[in-house]
């Protein structure tokens, strides 16, 4: 669905003196920041709606009551400023959000409140107040009164029924339509500067990204001919009175997440997390595993060591890649990974142009790690013990890879037999006791070595951004910059796999919207 004219801000130019500013401005046209607009801009209809019906009766009662010194008064500064702006510096909103869940969209879990919360891991409590303002019943709420309908999946995944997340993006277009959100398409954030009580707001835009230029950039006379490099660039500004940062983090930067709102946040003084790909696939050092490229495992046990005393484990299904290994459950376990090590990206080198030297970093240091498979979880080591004592002396003729069939998918089987060091061909009954042990011990205990995460570009979140406690929990106001928000994957939670970290950014984009403008109103 493509976004009708009346929401582009055509009055819009570098050159026109009647410019106009927002009371709300939302940087950032992915899911946090489309609902972080919708929700202030739904308040702000509220008020207006409440104001106009209560002006006749005010009227003819004025002159009758006092007024109250500390209510609030809209001033004529206020009322010189409109409503909501959206800001997004591609030409179309929710790039990222097409891509989620393989175009699917897996939109939320259906789990309760404690297991979205724990998903996020230390110090989740903070997400908390934006979960219970907007959980995942009334996301799904949201979208149904538009009329998509959804269905819930293995793990309690939700996706839309029709498996195709353009229909989440159209809902959420609708709705900015609905409540008259302005939108500013193809405008790069450049500067945010705090003035006393509003921000200036810097942007470009540039004009070579489209094949015909919009109406308001025809005809106009170009201050820069003396610079080729800037002769298609036009610079603007715009006044606000409350900014929310919705602008993600590092991941797939072809979207056009390249840590913008991070720089911004860090120029006003807010600190940054250490920063790093989140589920993410990993490389491994083993070539055998390389070459099995497209086999799947579905739940099975993953572990490694946390330390010397501890492992972590999960449950769930792997893909063996080119590279090494992906699928949700390596997606999960680089989660953990990613908050042990101790390199990150220093986001004043982050660029699409270095990242080849950043994913260099990521993997020197805290590798090789140690990662654990059970590949038949659901039977224990002594179990399998009994198992093949038995069927090894029942079944003494059948050739050791054609009775593992039964157990491993059968591209996986000799390259197995070939790294546990046991002849493919070789008849249970001739299989050694050393033999039988190793192979139980790979069976249930796959030792692979992690060389490092895949980097940003192929991750789906970034794990680090703004530090949580320069931000209020309950208003995503900075605690640093009064009238600046906070929502999405700027902020520094990374979530597990399974539609939690969309809910996250749902949730705390209605809590940033909302809470803007409780002040103005």
């Amino acid at each position: 669905m493509k976004i009708k004219n009346s929401s582009i801000d055509d009055s819009f130019n570098g050159n026109n003196r009647n410019i106009k500013n927002y009371k709300i401005a939302v940087i950032g046209g992915g899911p946090a920041g489309i609902m972080a607009a919708i929700s202030a801009a739904k308040m702000l209809s509220r008020s207006n709606a409440s104001s106009s019906s209560n002006s006749s009766s005010s009227s003819s009662s004025r002159n009758n009551k006092k007024i109250n010194p500390k209510s609030k008064i809209k001033t004529k500064k206020n009322n010189e400023f409109h409503e909501v702006v959206l800001i997004e510096k591609n030409e179309a909103l929710g790039k990222k959000l097409l891509l989620t869940g393989g175009g699917r969209c897996n939109i939320t879990n259906n789990s309760d409140l404690k297991t979205h919360i724990n998903a996020f891991g230390k110090n989740s409590s903070f997400l908390k107040p934006s979960l219970y303002n907007f959980d995942n019943k009334s996301l799904l709420t949201f979208f149904k009164d538009k009329g998509l309908d959804f269905k819930v999946e293995s793990y309690e995944k939700v996706y839309p029924v029709d498996d195709k997340s353009s229909s989440v993006l159209k809902v959420l277009e609708e709705y900015l339509q609905d409540y008259n959100v302005r939108l500013l398409l193809g405008y790069k954030v450049s500067n945010i500067e705090k003035n006393d009580d509003y921000f200036d707001i810097s942007m470009e835009r540039y004009l070579k990204l489209q094949k015909t230029p919009p109406s308001e950039f025809q005809n106009r006379p170009n201050n820069n001919n003396n610079n080729n490099n800037n002769n298609n660039r036009e610079n603007s500004s715009i006044k606000v009175l409350k900014v929310i940062l919705a602008t993600g983090g590092l991941s797939y930067p072809s979207t056009g997440s390249t840590g913008d709102g991070m720089k911004f946040a860090q120029n006003h003084g807010h600190k940054l997390t250490k920063m790093n790909p989140g589920l993410t696939p990993l490389k491994v050092q083993e070539e055998w595993i390389k070459d099995l490229s497209g086999i799947k495992f579905e739940n099975i046990g993953l572990s490694f060591r946390k330390s010397s005393k501890k492992r972590v484990s999960y449950m769930g299904t792997i893909l063996f890649t080119h590279f090494g290994l992906s699928g949700p459950g390596i997606l999960d376990l680089s989660q953990e990974i990613s908050l042990l090590t101790n390199s990150h990206i220093n986001l004043q080198n982050f660029s699409k142009n270095k990242e080849k030297n950043n994913e260099a970093k990521i993997g020197l240091n805290n590798f090789p790690m140690e990662l654990f498979l059970d590949l038949i979880p659901q039977i224990s080591i002594d179990e399998l013990k009994d198992k093949f004592n038995l069927e090894f002396s029942q079944k003494g003729k059948t050739i050791i890879k054609n009775y593992l069939k039964s157990i491993l998918p059968n591209k996986f089987i000799i390259p197995f037999l070939i790294h546990s060091n046991i002849d493919h061909n070789i008849q249970l009954s001739k299989i050694s006791k050393k033999e039988k042990n190793r192979l139980i011990a790979n069976l249930k205990d796959l030792k692979i070595h992690i060389t490092g995460l895949m980097p940003f570009k192929s991750a789906m979140i970034t794990c680090g951004g703004v530090y949580h406690k320069n931000i209020d929990s309950k208003t995503m106001e900075s605690k640093l910059v009064r009238g600046m928000y906070f929502a999405g994957e700027i902020i520094e939670f990374c979530g597990l796999s399974g539609g939690y970290n969309l809910q996250m950014a749902f949730s705390t984009g209605y809590t940033a919207g909302k809470s803007s403008v409780t002040s103005i109103i």
